[in-house]
C-alpha cells in the first residue's frame, strides 16, 4: 500500500493560487452570452421567485434583476426586427 506524503504548504499555497486565479478569470475577465432560452428562463425565474412572497427574497434586487433581463429580451427583440 503506498501513502502519499503530505503535501507541502508552499504547493498547497500555489494551487490554491492557482484555483482563485482561475475563477478570478472567468468572473471578471470573461464575457459570455446569455442565449435567448436562457435569458427567456431566466426572467421566468426571476418572476415565480417574486411570485412566492417570500419574507427572505429582497425583493429590490430580484425585481432590478426582472426589469434588466426584460429590457436586454426587448433590445434583442427590436435589433432582430431591424436587420
Amino acid at each position: 500500500m503506498y501513502i502519499q506524503p503530505p503535501e507541502s504548504s508552499t504547493a498547497s499555497n500555489r494551487r490554491t493560487t492557482d484555483i482563485m486565479s482561475t475563477r478570478q478569470q472567468h468572473t471578471i475577465n470573461s464575457t459570455r452570452a446569455i442565449s435567448d432560452r436562457d435569458l427567456n428562463s431566466m426572467i421566468e425565474s426571476a418572476q415565480q421567485l417574486l411570485s412566492r412572497q417570500n419574507p427572505v427574497v429582497e425583493e429590490t434586487w430580484w425585481e432590478n434583476l426582472l426589469a434588466a433581463l426584460t429590457e436586454l429580451r426587448e433590445r434583442r427583440n427590436n435589433e432582430g426586427a431591424t436587420k
